[in-house]
């Protein structure tokens, strides 16, 4: 559980926060405090209770600092990550690793970095593998099989043969009158055998010459 107490001008920074630690993967497995110090927060009864709580819970205290203060002498020994002069997610992200166990492994700049290394290392290896493929089919050393595909395509013609060539037989056009009704023929016949029948009808002359 991760506790987040601050003065009320400090509400764009924690929303900020919250969503960055999320991101992080910023699971804490024990009760986290994160005292987001100013001269306004210091002034308000609840950090006290806060401090209180997170102590009697045996958790742990970040102190930020987000404009300059002392620290509550509860916490006066605590080293605090320093806001006030800009936004140091890392720092903050640094010291929860540090001083915090988490249930998930937490995006740091190191593991950010780490991750980023691992997607280029991968998209090289998978690019190398492309050109590689490129260069082998290209250069001859893999080449397809055409001999299989032409004893497909054959064993398809002569299975078509062997089950439509019958009733091709019987109402191809072999007279004039037959040319004249063949259309009216291949419009009865079913639609898948329709081409098969009119290329057919368009090979008999071609064999005839």
């Amino acid at each position: 559980m991760l506790n987040i107490t601050y003065a009320p001008q400090d509400e764009a920074l924690v929303q900020r926060l919250q969503r960055d630690l999320k991101r992080a993967h910023v699971e804490p497995a024990k009760p986290v405090l994160l005292l987001l110090l100013s001269p306004e927060v210091l002034t308000d009864p609840a950090t006290e209770q806060a401090i209180a709580s997170i102590q009697r819970q045996k958790g742990v205290i970040i102190p930020i600092t987000v404009r300059p203060t002392e620290a509550p002498p509860a916490i006066a020994a605590l080293e605090a990550v320093d806001f006030s002069a800009g936004y140091e997610l890392d720092a903050l992200l640094d010291r929860l690793v540090q001083d915090v166990p988490m249930h998930t492994k937490v995006r740091t700049a190191q593991v950010r970095a780490s991750n980023r290394m691992m997607v280029y290392v991968l998209a090289i290896l998978v690019l190398g593998m492309f050109a590689l493929a490129l260069l082998t089919i290209g250069g001859g050393l893999i080449a397809f099989p055409q001999e299989e595909y032409d004893a497909v395509d054959t064993e398809v013609a002569q299975t078509q043969q062997a089950l439509v060539g019958p009733t091709l037989e019987a109402i191809l056009p072999r007279s004039t009158a037959d040319a004249e009704n063949f259309e009216l023929t291949v419009t009865a016949l079913p639609r898948p055998v329709q081409p098969l029948a009119i290329g057919t009808a368009t090979a008999l002359p071609q064999e005839e010459e």
